[in-house]
């Protein structure tokens, strides 16, 4: 488990910089401290993405229409309530008496003006974050002050769930000074408006005028502290009061300390998806994955009790199905994989592949947690013949691949992929966008099923939550028997919580900051 820490580089240089922070005048005052491995150098631009570490200081300047639950469920947020008037046509109603950080109010400009922004070709270049969102977004009308009118390409029932990926600016502010306004002096509903902008530390106010209230806390300050070691370190000196992301080697330190370790549900599951479709490379080439009995082998050759307890310190879940345990549609009904050396063997047997065969795999291994769940399931997969080599690549390498299906022309029939449920956080998203026979550009398609695309249209076309959850069971159970992707474990989000705070929520990367409170 030594992979897991950090060696101390620069520790006591970060150190030196929260203790300014915490020597500070406003110490004086209730301080929530977090710690992140980045500050962001987009600043405020939070069109630009939604991803770690940068999400957790945007959900503390903006607001969304809507924010998702532990269940995966849209709530109220910006947006008071909607409903469907028809399957390409949202009504959404917007939360009255809403104030941005500078004093001007909230209503339907704010949304109208968003839409179209980023609907144009500059807004295209910052929206890499809420791509596959915006194209199923045709129009966005105003239909009074606090109303406005979202009409999609599609039918599209987890639009409500899809408004929670877009914060909203100030629009005059937006408008004046453009997206430099809004990457170098954010402005937002959230329940703390940016002070000061530094580049390793971002210092908050609390905004009193919240519309859920007003914050516990009266400063946020988000540090970075690059290496792991210098924030659990900083944790456990009382330096800091979240670490947003620990390790579970370190879970003994925090917890002996009097600290808590928050195990959220996860945004996805870890895995290996199979290079089977026969169009991948637009001459029908196949590999030996397009075999079923070949891939229920793989899921059957991993042991992902030993991952669990050996890697993720006991938290998480094992892997069994497109979907989390936080998330729409989920099936508690589908079974766990079983592990089964001695039944994989006979199935590769049966498929013609008796001595196992040698295979590749292009994996995104930035962290020592994927790479070492990576050689644990290759460890795995090669007791029972099949031989897999892990080779490390960039993200643009792999996004080249994985948009213009060319895996097969480096000798490549599987990538570490997965299936990332978020930002939906709803049972189709992965099977919708990336492994499945919609997938686009067509010859990039790795994987298609016909009867689980019928699903997936089906889902997408049902509004009534509790037969729209039906039709996605069924297609998680489908799934599941069919192999679609080799999954290893559903990791959670494990953040590093100091004794001294209270009220503490994670849902998806968005933290409840206007009800964190510290204690004195």
């Amino acid at each position: 488990m030594s992979l897991f820490r950090a060696r101390f580089v620069a520790l006591l240089g970060a150190t030196a910089l929260v203790t300014a922070l915490a020597l500070s005048a406003e110490a004086q005052q209730k301080t929530l401290t977090v710690g992140v491995g980045e500050v962001t150098k987009k600043k405020g631009n939070a069109h630009d993405g939604t991803g770690l570490p940068h999400i957790y200081i945007w959900s503390a300047i903006y607001n969304s229409l809507t924010e998702v639950d532990h269940t995966g469920a849209p709530q109220p947020a910006l947006a008071a309530r909607w409903q469907n008037v028809d399957p390409n046509t949202w009504r959404v109603t917007l939360r009255p008496n809403v104030t941005f950080h500078n004093g001007r109010p909230f209503d339907q400009r704010a949304i109208v003006d968003m839409f179209a922004y980023l609907a144009t070709d500059d807004g295209k270049k910052f929206v890499r974050g809420q791509a596959a969102q915006t194209a199923t977004i045709e129009s966005v009308k105003a239909i009074d002050p606090m109303t406005v009118e979202i009409r999609t390409t599609r039918p599209q029932a987890i639009l409500p769930t899809l408004l929670s990926n877009f914060d909203i600016p100030e629009p005059q502010h937006f408008a004046d000074g453009g997206i430099n306004a809004m990457t170098n002096q954010p402005i937002g509903t959230g329940a703390f408006a940016v002070e000061n902008w530094a580049p390793q530390t971002v210092t908050f106010r609390k905004f009193d005028r919240h519309y859920a209230g007003n914050p516990k806390a009266d400063r946020l300050v988000v540090v970075e502290l690059p290496e792991s070691a210098a924030r659990v370190s900083a944790l456990l000196s009382g330096q800091i009061d979240i670490d947003i992301a620990v390790s579970p080697d370190d879970f003994g330190r925090i917890r002996a300390a009097g600290h808590q370790v928050d195990a959220a549900p996860g945004r996805g599951l870890r895995g290996i998806t199979f290079v089977s479709a026969g169009q991948v490379d637009g001459k029908g080439t196949t590999t030996p994955w397009a075999d079923q009995r070949v891939r229920r082998a793989a899921a059957i050759a991993v042991d992902r009790k030993a991952m669990l307890k050996d890697i993720l310190g006991g938290e998480g879940a094992e892997g069994h199905q497109a979907a989390t345990r936080g998330s729409f549609g989920y099936n508690p009904a589908v079974p766990l994989y079983p592990y089964d050396p001695e039944g994989a063997k006979k199935l590769l047997a049966e498929a013609g592949h008796p001595n196992g065969f040698n295979f590749k795999v292009l994996a995104l291994v930035f962290d020592p947690i994927s790479r070492l769940l990576y050689e644990k399931a290759l460890q795995d997969l090669g007791k029972v013949g099949l031989r897999g080599e892990l080779q490390g690549f960039q993200i643009g390498d792999f996004l080249k691949h994985f948009g213009g299906g060319t895996w097969l022309n480096e000798g490549v029939n599987a990538f570490g992929n997965g299936h990332q449920v978020s930002p939906e956080m709803d049972a189709s998203a992965s099977l919708g966008k990336w492994t499945s026979c919609r997938k686009q550009p067509a010859v990039s398609v790795f994987y298609c099923n016909r009867e689980e695309a019928d699903l997936l249209d089906a889902a997408d076309r049902e509004f009534d939550p509790e037969k729209r959850k039906a039709i996605l069971h069924r297609l998680m159970l489908l799934n599941h028997n069919n192999v679609s992707t080799l999954l290893f474990v559903e990791p959670p989000e494990l953040t590093g919580l100091s004794k001294r705070v209270r009220n503490f929520k994670n849902y998806y990367l968005r933290y409840n900051y206007h009800e964190i409170d510290v204690a004195g």
